[in-house]
């Protein structure tokens, strides 16, 4: 019996030992790759000699000591198959070398180590241009409107723009080649809408003149302006042309008036505008004409004129009076008291800063062992008459050793005035403590945090962009 027991026991104890030769071997990534934040990746591996069914996956900063806790969590288990597709690369994890580490979720304890790579925030792959005006608003023919576009990546200095025929197909010709080439800076200079026109719908289409080609297509809108004779006897209806508000646009820096037609019958015609700077020594008047096409009781904005003209000062407020006259555009009206509106404008000033008094340092006792909380309030302002929408801000948190968390932050709606927006309340570990769930500090050690206003999404038009970014340091004591 004794023979028996020491047999099953040395039989029991073998199988807990890793057969002879067992092994992982991490084929991908290689030793040397690239991985970019916000990516996935197919992680493989070889295996050989008895083992688990299953393993788990683990990002771990090259260097590291085995006590301390991975970066990056990826399966806790997954088929021991030799492929694992990974989620996109966490913002939490910071920039620097690393090694992915796969094991056996149970005995034999088989472990196999990638070479070390770098994961970094990348650029973005391909260039790229958006058509931001038009968008989508009837524009009438005869008017004058300017082009506006962004664009990211790497391309050519210079453009084409061509008015094309919404579902056209691509063999047919542009209906106006609107320029053959102008810089490639975002804004193309005014351009009238020619009379033979048709009405009907259009998209602008901004395309690179030298490789790489890059185009940019805008949404649909729809372009106006039905030649209508209107009888003579329906001038005895008389009309009353309105102008009821005017402002910069959001979308860039045209001074548009928003006028009504209160008659009874419909405007198709030319009608003039007056625009008086009064605080200017001189040359503070211009006159404008656009041609209207507003039927009766309908409104419509009407861009008067760019900005910023010779020695208006619009970064600060300028006092501006826009006029109808009525007189010199022929139209009847019943009461010209409504055609003069005065204000003060200005090109949108968007202003991100931090309050420095709701920066708040405390220390947290969890998890046995003292953590750190930070809190601060971003504040975004813009001197614009209406709201703003889908305005983004980002913040970094960086030490001596870099980047330790990103973030972005979409402000759904920002009034025209200081406004406490997006309040901050972020948990981090103690450095070295195993069990810390957070990005780590170090006491007695220096952060920056930095924080901005990125790609907004709506297409306002900053004079000042030097002020919608900041930062600030903070330091742990001992």
């Amino acid at each position: 019996m004794k023979r028996t027991f020491l047999i099953a026991a040395l039989a029991a104890i073998a199988l807990s030992i890793p057969a002879s030769g067992a092994t992982i071997n991490v084929t991908t990534p290689a030793a040397g790759a690239d991985w970019c934040i916000g990516t996935g990746y197919t992680i493989t591996w070889t295996k050989s000699g008895a083992m688990a069914d299953t393993v788990k996956i683990r990002l771990r900063r090259a260097g590291s000591p085995e006590a301390e806790d991975a970066v990056w969590n990826l399966t806790d288990s997954t088929p021991n198959d030799g492929n694992f597709g990974t989620a996109a690369v966490p913002a939490s994890v910071p920039a620097g070398d690393y090694f992915i580490r796969i094991r056996t979720t149970s005995d034999p304890d088989v472990i196999g180590n990638s070479g070390i790579f770098h994961v970094s925030a990348c650029a973005p792959a391909s260039a790229s241009i958006t058509v931001t005006q038009p968008n989508g608003a009837e524009w009438a023919r005869g008017s004058t409107y300017t082009i506006r576009w962004r664009k990211s990546g790497t391309m050519a200095d210079t453009v084409k723009i061509r008015l094309r025929r919404w579902g056209s197909p691509e063999a047919e010709d542009a209906i106006v080649n609107i320029t053959d080439s102008t810089p490639n800076d975002g804004s193309s200079n005014p351009w009238t809408i020619p009379d033979t026109v048709p009405p009907g719908d259009y998209f602008i289409r901004v395309r690179t003149t030298a490789a790489p080609d890059v185009i940019g297509n805008s949404v649909k809108f729809k372009i106006t302006g039905v030649q209508t004779f209107i009888p003579m006897l329906e001038s005895l209806a008389f009309n009353d042309l309105a102008l009821t508000s005017f402002g910069v646009a959001l979308w860039g820096d045209d001074l548009v008036a928003h006028v009504k037609n209160q008659g009874t019958a419909l405007i198709d015609r030319d009608v003039n505008f007056s625009v008086v700077f009064p605080e200017m020594v001189r040359d503070g008047a211009r006159q404008f004409s656009h041609h209207l096409y507003i039927p009766a009781g309908q409104e419509r904005n009407i861009p008067v004129m760019t900005l910023p003209e010779n020695n208006i000062p619009l970064s600060s407020g300028a006092q501006v009076r826009v006029t109808i006259d009525g007189p010199l555009s022929q139209i009847p009206e019943t009461d010209e008291s409504n055609n003069t509106r005065e204000a003060r404008v200005a090109k949108l000033d968007i202003v991100c800063t931090v309050i420095p008094s709701t920066l708040l340092l405390s220390k947290l006792y969890l998890q046995g062992g003292d953590d750190f909380r930070v809190r601060f309030n971003v504040n975004v302002r813009h001197n614009m008459f209406g709201t703003l929408r889908n305005v983004h801000v980002h913040w970094t948190l960086s030490g001596p050793d870099g980047a330790i968390m990103d973030y972005n932050h979409i402000i759904e709606e920002v009034p025209p005035r200081w406004d406490t927006v997006w309040h901050v309340d972020e948990k981090f570990g103690k450095q070295g403590r195993a069990n810390a769930h957070f990005p780590k500090l170090r006491e007695g050690v220096t952060y920056r945090v930095s924080y901005g206003i990125t790609d907004p999404g709506n297409d306002f038009y900053d004079v000042n962009p030097g002020n919608d970014s900041g930062s600030f340091t903070f330091r742990f004591p001992d």
